[in-house]
């Protein structure tokens, strides 16, 4: 019930609060938008020099940051001879090596 209520009360908050803000980027067809209520942020692409320091100069906008990326590390294969030395008894527990004989390696 509480979290209903704690949804319900942010979602008004958010619509409050940003109503001004997005009714100005309404009439900016090159930005597209996109509100969240949970945190009450909006974020706005396509945005020029111009229009950026319009927005960081209003009131109703606490701040304006730039949308971050977070780069992917390569990933890694498992050291499969490692892990089945550490786990040898449970590979020979479930017949593993009988299965990879026969050619099945779980590819």
């Amino acid at each position: 019930m509480y979290s209903l209520l704690l949804g319900s009360s942010l979602k008004q908050h958010a619509a409050a609060s940003q109503q001004s803000i997005l009714e100005f980027l309404a009439t900016k067809p090159s930005v597209t938008v996109q509100s969240f209520w949970i945190s009450n942020q909006v974020l706005v692409n396509n945005v020029d020099a111009e229009l950026l320091a319009v927005l960081a100069a209003r009131s109703d906008v606490l701040e304006v940051t730039e949308d971050g990326s977070v780069p992917l590390e390569e990933p890694v294969a498992p050291k499969i001879v490692e892990r089945i030395a550490e786990n040898g008894w449970a590979i020979e527990l479930i017949g593993a090596p009988q299965v990879w004989a026969k050619g099945n390696t779980g590819n």
